[in-house]
């Protein structure tokens, strides 16, 4: 069954992922790695930082409210998806979906 439905915010939620972030145990650099090895470990530090540090959660979640949230259950929980009509003259479709518990 489809239904419509809110995400939710939560503070706390968003405190335990700042927390988490903070005690990242982040392995030592290989020397002569390179992006081929995986994400440059100064670049996802810094992403973390942002996220901690800068990343306005509360405002991104209002602004992803204004979107026509679905739900479809399945046999295992939820599918989230948006269903939104495009603006302008070349509307494109894009499919955001994702199992939940996402929030």
């Amino acid at each position: 069954m489809m239904q419509s439905f809110l995400p939710p915010y939560s503070q706390a939620a968003v405190d335990d992922m700042r927390r988490r972030l903070r005690q990242t145990r982040w392995p030592q650099i290989v020397s002569g790695a390179d992006s081929s090895m995986g994400v440059d470990r100064g670049f996802l530090q810094d992403l973390c930082a942002y996220w901690m540090n800068t990343f306005d959660w509360k405002s991104q979640l209002d602004r992803f409210a204004t979107l026509n949230h679905y739900r479809y259950q399945v046999k295992e929980g939820y599918i989230h998806f948006i269903h939104q009509i495009g603006k302008g003259v070349t509307r494109q479709i894009v499919i955001r979906a994702q199992k939940e518990p996402a929030f």
